[in-house]
Protein backbone atom coordinates (compact mmCIF):
# COMPACT_ATOMS: atom_id res chain seq x y z
CA UNK A 1 0.00 0.00 0.00
CA UNK A 2 0.69 3.61 -0.37
CA UNK A 3 2.48 5.47 2.68
CA UNK A 4 -0.09 8.04 1.98
CA UNK A 5 -2.92 5.23 2.55
CA UNK A 6 -1.51 3.69 5.92
CA UNK A 7 -2.71 3.89 8.93
CA UNK A 8 -1.83 6.15 11.80
CA UNK A 9 0.59 4.14 14.85
CA UNK A 10 1.24 0.76 12.92
CA UNK A 11 4.49 -0.43 12.18
CA UNK A 12 5.35 -0.32 8.31
CA UNK A 13 8.30 -1.66 6.45
CA UNK A 14 9.16 0.27 3.29
CA UNK A 15 8.50 -1.76 0.56
CA UNK A 16 9.96 0.32 -2.47
CA UNK A 17 10.31 3.77 -3.43
CA UNK A 18 9.27 4.89 -6.53
CA UNK A 19 11.68 8.05 -6.96
CA UNK A 20 14.75 8.85 -9.06
CA UNK A 21 17.93 8.67 -7.24
CA UNK A 22 18.79 12.08 -6.08
CA UNK A 23 15.29 12.32 -4.34
CA UNK A 24 15.77 8.49 -2.53
CA UNK A 25 19.03 10.40 -1.30
CA UNK A 26 17.50 12.88 0.89
CA UNK A 27 14.91 9.98 2.24
CA UNK A 28 18.07 7.93 3.12
CA UNK A 29 19.46 10.99 4.56
CA UNK A 30 16.22 11.18 6.66
CA UNK A 31 16.88 7.14 7.56
CA UNK A 32 14.16 6.08 4.85
CA UNK A 33 14.97 3.33 2.82
CA UNK A 34 14.13 -0.28 1.70
CA UNK A 35 13.26 -2.32 4.59
CA UNK A 36 13.17 0.11 7.35
CA UNK A 37 10.52 0.71 9.54
CA UNK A 38 8.52 3.69 9.93
CA UNK A 39 5.15 4.31 11.05
CA UNK A 40 2.74 7.61 10.83
CA UNK A 41 2.81 9.98 13.98
CA UNK A 42 0.83 12.18 12.60
CA UNK A 43 -1.14 13.24 9.49
CA UNK A 44 -1.91 16.80 9.16
CA UNK A 45 -4.86 18.40 7.95
CA UNK A 46 -3.02 19.63 4.66
CA UNK A 47 -0.55 17.20 2.77
CA UNK A 48 2.06 16.11 5.29
CA UNK A 49 2.41 13.19 7.50
CA UNK A 50 4.86 12.94 10.24
CA UNK A 51 7.05 9.87 10.59
CA UNK A 52 8.89 8.07 13.27
CA UNK A 53 11.66 6.77 11.76
CA UNK A 54 13.73 5.49 14.48
CA UNK A 55 13.93 7.95 17.40
CA UNK A 56 14.09 10.64 15.01
CA UNK A 57 10.32 12.79 13.56
CA UNK A 58 10.46 13.14 9.78
CA UNK A 59 7.83 15.07 7.71
CA UNK A 60 6.94 14.08 4.30
CA UNK A 61 4.57 15.94 1.78
CA UNK A 62 1.34 13.89 0.80
CA UNK A 63 3.21 13.26 -3.17
CA UNK A 64 5.70 12.46 -1.70
CA UNK A 65 4.05 9.89 0.82
CA UNK A 66 2.19 8.55 -2.58
CA UNK A 67 5.20 7.45 -3.81
CA UNK A 68 6.45 5.04 -1.20
CA UNK A 69 5.46 1.57 -0.73
CA UNK A 70 4.85 0.17 2.58
CA UNK A 71 3.48 -3.08 4.12
CA UNK A 72 2.07 -3.92 7.83
CA UNK A 73 4.78 -5.18 9.48
CA UNK A 74 2.54 -7.19 12.06
CA UNK A 75 5.60 -9.36 13.70
CA UNK A 76 6.89 -5.97 16.00
CA UNK A 77 3.43 -4.41 15.54
CA UNK A 78 2.96 -4.55 19.62
CA UNK A 79 6.41 -3.13 20.13
CA UNK A 80 5.17 0.34 17.79
CA UNK A 81 1.89 0.78 19.31
CA UNK A 82 3.54 0.37 23.15
CA UNK A 83 6.60 2.84 22.15
CA UNK A 84 3.97 5.14 20.01
CA UNK A 85 1.92 5.08 23.16
CA UNK A 86 4.63 5.93 25.35
CA UNK A 87 5.83 8.72 23.34
CA UNK A 88 2.15 10.29 22.72
CA UNK A 89 2.29 10.14 27.45
CA UNK A 90 5.25 11.83 27.47
CA UNK A 91 3.85 14.82 24.87
CA UNK A 92 0.92 14.95 26.60
CA UNK A 93 2.67 14.53 30.40
CA UNK A 94 0.15 11.91 31.13
CA UNK A 95 2.89 9.99 32.27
Amino acid sequence: MRLSLAPMGELLQVKAIWLDESAQEGLEQAGITVDSKVYIVHKTYGDALILGVGERRVAVGEELARKIIVESDSSTQDCCQMSFGITLRKRFGLF
